[in-house]
């Protein structure tokens, strides 16, 4: 195990994604979006910045999105959400996936 998903495995959170052959079970970290105005009108993900009501990212090792695709559930405790985009990284010290994820709600669940 690479440290990257060694360190993702130690602080991570229970998950449990919709896959293509079933659910997978494993460990990511999970945190909210937030975002800042620049000056010029670009925006930067900072903590300081404003949290994008509902939108999240997830970090975990490649194999546990690998059979994942858009609009595959995830699941949190007692949080579902949507996966809306995902991007592999290689790093010297190991590999992750980094993912954008979309919180589901009551609303979005009834179509409304």
């Amino acid at each position: 195990m690479n440290d990257i998903a060694r360190n993702i495995e130690r602080i991570g959170v229970p998950i449990r994604v919709e896959t293509n052959s079933g659910w997978q079970e494993g460990k990511g970290v999970l945190y909210p979006v937030r975002y800042q105005q620049q000056k010029w009108g670009g925006v930067e993900h900072i903590p300081e910045g404003y949290s994008d009501d509902g939108r999240y990212v997830l970090f975990c090792p490649y194999t546990l999105l690998a059979d994942s695709h858009y609009g595959s559930e995830i699941v949190q405790g007692n949080h579902r959400f949507v996966l809306i985009w995902k991007d592999d990284y290689s790093e010297s010290c190991g590999g992750y996936t980094k993912a954008g994820l979309k919180k589901m709600t009551e609303e979005s669940e009834d179509g409304q």
